[in-house]
């Protein structure tokens, strides 16, 4: 049986390589993910309700009616109302996660570890950063958004530490391990 109670230093500390330092750490806020989620909860809910619209009347239809319309009303509003309720359950999913994620930037990386029911670890290493994007507001509670550009496939790959607190020293913290990372980059290059 999982523990109620969720130690964050704990699991980060066990995903921490040898030597490795933490230079900043963070959780993200519930209310942040909640505000961002809340339109894929509201669309989904939207969508929940237009599927039973056509769901019950189809179903009434197509079980008392000596001559049925056909399935069609039913699997559309099945369909209609499943999409509906994985939308709605995918953004609680997303606010409960927030419960047991954390955020560290280390001396050698970033990473996100995330524990519901399995354990989720993102590791994104400082040359892999192309760029830095922060979003803070009047209480220094913001979210920092990292960009990797592929020059390949012409990707964008973002990632984000959500709704953390003090994100203006967090930003630092990234912004220098990713331009040391660059200077790395650049001497040996030479």
């Amino acid at each position: 049986m999982a523990s109620r109670f969720w130690d964050a230093d704990g699991a980060l500390r066990k995903e921490l390589r040898p030597g490795e330092i933490i230079l900043w750490k963070g959780r993200p806020n519930m209310r942040a993910t909640a505000a961002i989620e809340q339109g894929q909860f509201w669309v989904g809910l939207l969508t929940a309700g237009v599927g039973t619209g056509f769901l019950f009347p189809s179903l009434n239809d197509y079980m008392l009616s000596d001559a049925p319309k056909g399935p069609m009303g039913v699997f559309f509003g099945l369909l209609f109302f499943g999409f509906g309720l994985l939308s709605v359950l995918h953004g609680i999913r997303a606010v409960l996660v927030t419960r047991r994620t954390v955020y560290a930037v280390t001396d050698h990386r970033l990473l996100i570890v995330k524990d519901l029911g399995r354990k989720q670890v993102t590791t994104i290493a400082p040359s892999a950063i192309n760029a830095v994007e922060l979003t803070q507001g009047r209480d220094g509670a913001g979210s920092i958004t990292f960009r990797r550009e592929t020059v390949d496939d012409d990707k964008v790959v973002k990632l984000a530490f959500l709704g953390v607190h003090n994100v203006g020293e967090a930003a630092a913290e990234i912004e220098k391990l990713r331009l040391g990372a660059a200077a790395a980059r650049r001497t040996s290059a030479s």
